[in-house]
C-alpha cells in the first residue's frame, strides 16, 4: 500500500482552518454585544470539530496509533459536530423566540448526553473501512452522531421558516 501523502488528502481541512483562525482573530476587534458568548462558542466547536478531522484522517490511517485512541479522537470528531450545531440551533431559536430562562438549554441537551452515554456502551460501535486511498469510519456511532447533529440543524432551519414573516 502507498503511502499517503496527508497535506493532500486533509486540503480543504486546513483551509476551513485557517479561515476559522482568521475569524478568531479578527472578531477580537469588534464590539459584538451580548452574542460574542455565543459566537466564541460557535466558532470554539466549529475549531474543535475542523482540527479533529484532521487527527482523525491521521490516526485512521497510521496503523501503529492504538484502536482506543483512535476511537476517543473519533468521539471529539463527533461531538464537536453535534455541540456545534446544537449552539447553531440554540442561537437561531433564541434569535426566533429569546428564552427567558435556561430550561431550553437543557432539554435540548439531552440527545447530547444520550449520545455519549451509548458511545461508552457496545450500541454504538465505530467501524473502519477501506476507501479509495485512505481509511474511514463508519457504523452506528457516527451515523446517530450526523443524525443528531441535523436534527439540529433541521430544527435551527424549520424555526426561521416557521416564523419568516413575524
Amino acid at each position: 500500500m502507498r503511502e499517503m501523502n496527508f497535506v493532500l488528502v486533509l486540503r480543504a481541512e486546513l483551509v476551513c482552518l485557517i479561515i476559522l483562525l482568521y475569524l478568531t482573530f479578527v472578531s477580537r476587534s469588534y464590539r459584538m454585544g451580548k452574542d460574542v458568548r455565543i459566537f466564541n462558542q460557535i466558532l470554539f466547536f466549529a475549531i474543535i470539530h475542523v482540527v479533529m478531522d484532521m487527527v482523525t484522517v491521521y490516526t485512521v490511517n497510521t496503523p501503529t496509533v492504538p484502536l482506543w485512541l483512535n476511537n476517543l479522537a473519533h468521539c471529539i470528531f463527533y461531538l464537536s459536530a453535534i455541540m456545534y450545531s446544537y449552539e447553531m440551533c440554540l442561537y437561531t431559536l433564541n434569535l426566533v423566540r429569546p428564552a427567558k430562562n435556561h430550561r431550553r438549554r437543557l432539554v435540548a441537551l439531552i440527545p447530547v448526553l444520550v449520545y455519549i452515554i451509548l458511545l461508552l456502551t457496545p450500541l454504538l460501535p465505530i467501524e473502519y473501512v477501506q476507501l479509495n486511498g485512505t481509511k474511514a469510519s463508519t457504523g452506528p456511532a457516527p451515523v446517530a452522531g450526523y443524525v443528531i447533529a441535523f436534527a439540529y440543524f433541521a430544527t435551527a432551519i424549520g424555526s426561521i421558516f416557521a416564523n419568516w414573516n413575524k
